[in-house]
Protein backbone atom coordinates (compact mmCIF):
# COMPACT_ATOMS: atom_id res chain seq x y z
CA UNK A 1 0.00 0.00 0.00
CA UNK A 2 1.09 3.35 -0.94
CA UNK A 3 2.55 4.97 2.58
CA UNK A 4 0.31 8.50 1.96
CA UNK A 5 -2.50 6.06 1.86
CA UNK A 6 -1.85 3.83 4.91
CA UNK A 7 -0.95 7.04 6.60
CA UNK A 8 -4.60 8.45 5.76
CA UNK A 9 -6.12 5.06 6.61
CA UNK A 10 -4.41 5.33 9.63
CA UNK A 11 -5.66 8.87 10.48
CA UNK A 12 -9.05 7.59 9.95
CA UNK A 13 -9.19 4.65 11.81
CA UNK A 14 -8.11 6.89 14.47
CA UNK A 15 -10.75 9.22 14.24
CA UNK A 16 -13.19 6.62 14.10
CA UNK A 17 -12.40 4.82 17.23
CA UNK A 18 -12.25 7.93 18.90
CA UNK A 19 -15.72 8.33 17.94
CA UNK A 20 -17.25 5.04 19.83
CA UNK A 21 -16.82 3.19 16.57
CA UNK A 22 -15.30 -0.76 16.21
CA UNK A 23 -13.44 -2.22 13.62
CA UNK A 24 -15.65 -5.28 12.90
CA UNK A 25 -14.51 -6.76 9.63
CA UNK A 26 -11.13 -6.34 8.12
CA UNK A 27 -10.05 -7.85 4.73
CA UNK A 28 -7.44 -7.67 2.06
CA UNK A 29 -7.93 -9.75 -1.65
CA UNK A 30 -5.03 -10.69 -3.92
CA UNK A 31 -4.30 -9.20 -6.98
CA UNK A 32 -6.20 -6.01 -7.50
CA UNK A 33 -5.46 -4.74 -3.93
CA UNK A 34 -9.26 -4.52 -3.07
CA UNK A 35 -9.61 -3.69 0.64
CA UNK A 36 -12.51 -3.24 3.34
CA UNK A 37 -12.59 -2.03 6.68
CA UNK A 38 -15.65 -1.76 8.38
CA UNK A 39 -16.45 -0.02 11.74
CA UNK A 40 -19.83 0.15 13.27
CA UNK A 41 -21.37 1.10 16.91
CA UNK A 42 -25.08 1.24 17.66
CA UNK A 43 -25.79 4.17 15.90
CA UNK A 44 -23.56 4.01 12.56
CA UNK A 45 -21.64 1.93 9.90
CA UNK A 46 -18.70 3.17 8.69
CA UNK A 47 -16.68 1.64 5.38
CA UNK A 48 -13.57 2.22 3.85
CA UNK A 49 -13.72 0.05 0.66
CA UNK A 50 -10.68 -0.08 -1.98
CA UNK A 51 -11.87 -0.88 -5.72
CA UNK A 52 -9.36 -1.50 -8.26
CA UNK A 53 -7.34 1.22 -6.58
CA UNK A 54 -9.56 3.36 -5.78
CA UNK A 55 -10.71 4.36 -2.21
CA UNK A 56 -14.05 5.39 -0.78
CA UNK A 57 -15.75 6.26 2.70
CA UNK A 58 -19.26 5.20 2.91
CA UNK A 59 -21.62 5.26 5.80
CA UNK A 60 -24.72 3.36 6.46
CA UNK A 61 -28.06 3.57 8.41
CA UNK A 62 -28.14 0.30 9.49
CA UNK A 63 -31.30 0.64 11.34
CA UNK A 64 -33.58 2.29 8.67
CA UNK A 65 -31.72 1.61 5.39
CA UNK A 66 -29.94 -1.40 5.92
CA UNK A 67 -28.70 -1.94 2.71
CA UNK A 68 -28.20 1.61 1.91
CA UNK A 69 -24.55 3.39 1.63
CA UNK A 70 -23.64 6.61 1.25
CA UNK A 71 -20.42 7.96 -0.14
CA UNK A 72 -18.98 10.95 0.87
CA UNK A 73 -19.19 13.06 -2.21
CA UNK A 74 -23.22 12.15 -2.13
CA UNK A 75 -23.28 13.24 1.62
CA UNK A 76 -21.45 16.37 1.08
CA UNK A 77 -24.18 17.34 -2.06
CA UNK A 78 -26.82 16.83 1.04
CA UNK A 79 -25.47 18.93 3.50
CA UNK A 80 -24.15 21.82 1.66
CA UNK A 81 -25.96 21.53 -1.71
CA UNK A 82 -23.03 21.50 -4.12
CA UNK A 83 -23.51 19.42 -6.87
CA UNK A 84 -20.53 17.10 -7.60
CA UNK A 85 -20.17 13.59 -9.16
CA UNK A 86 -16.37 13.12 -9.17
CA UNK A 87 -13.97 11.09 -7.26
CA UNK A 88 -12.96 12.25 -4.15
CA UNK A 89 -9.52 11.50 -3.26
CA UNK A 90 -9.24 9.78 0.12
CA UNK A 91 -8.14 12.61 1.91
CA UNK A 92 -11.17 14.78 0.89
CA UNK A 93 -13.63 11.93 1.62
CA UNK A 94 -11.91 12.17 5.06
CA UNK A 95 -12.06 15.60 5.62
CA UNK A 96 -15.63 15.29 4.66
CA UNK A 97 -16.37 13.11 6.51
CA UNK A 98 -14.26 14.12 10.08
CA UNK A 99 -15.71 17.62 9.49
CA UNK A 100 -18.94 16.62 9.30
CA UNK A 101 -19.43 14.09 11.43
CA UNK A 102 -22.16 15.38 14.14
CA UNK A 103 -24.25 16.31 11.49
CA UNK A 104 -23.49 13.20 9.55
CA UNK A 105 -24.95 11.27 12.93
CA UNK A 106 -27.37 13.64 13.26
CA UNK A 107 -29.38 13.13 9.32
CA UNK A 108 -28.96 9.30 9.97
CA UNK A 109 -30.87 9.10 13.62
CA UNK A 110 -34.04 7.96 13.97
CA UNK A 111 -35.83 11.25 13.68
CA UNK A 112 -34.08 12.38 10.35
CA UNK A 113 -33.00 9.22 8.66
CA UNK A 114 -36.48 8.74 6.75
CA UNK A 115 -36.48 12.05 5.37
CA UNK A 116 -32.76 12.19 4.63
CA UNK A 117 -32.55 8.69 2.57
CA UNK A 118 -35.22 10.74 0.33
CA UNK A 119 -33.06 13.95 0.04
CA UNK A 120 -29.79 11.67 -0.91
CA UNK A 121 -32.20 9.90 -3.18
CA UNK A 122 -33.14 12.72 -5.21
CA UNK A 123 -30.07 14.28 -5.53
CA UNK A 124 -28.57 10.37 -6.72
CA UNK A 125 -31.09 10.76 -9.16
CA UNK A 126 -30.33 14.07 -10.19
CA UNK A 127 -26.77 13.17 -10.45
CA UNK A 128 -27.23 10.06 -12.43
CA UNK A 129 -29.45 11.77 -14.56
CA UNK A 130 -26.32 14.90 -14.95
CA UNK A 131 -23.91 11.77 -15.85
CA UNK A 132 -26.42 9.89 -18.59
CA UNK A 133 -28.81 12.39 -19.49
CA UNK A 134 -30.67 9.39 -22.15
CA UNK A 135 -31.09 7.40 -18.26
CA UNK A 136 -35.23 7.12 -18.19
CA UNK A 137 -34.89 7.59 -14.42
Amino acid sequence: MNPAISSEISQIDSFLKASGLTLVEGFASGGMGNQLLRYENDRIQVRLVCDRGNWFIEVHDPLDHPESWTGMSLFRSLLTGAEDHTELPLSEQAEILESNWTAILDRLGPEKAKETHKQLDVIYRRRLKRLLPKLDL
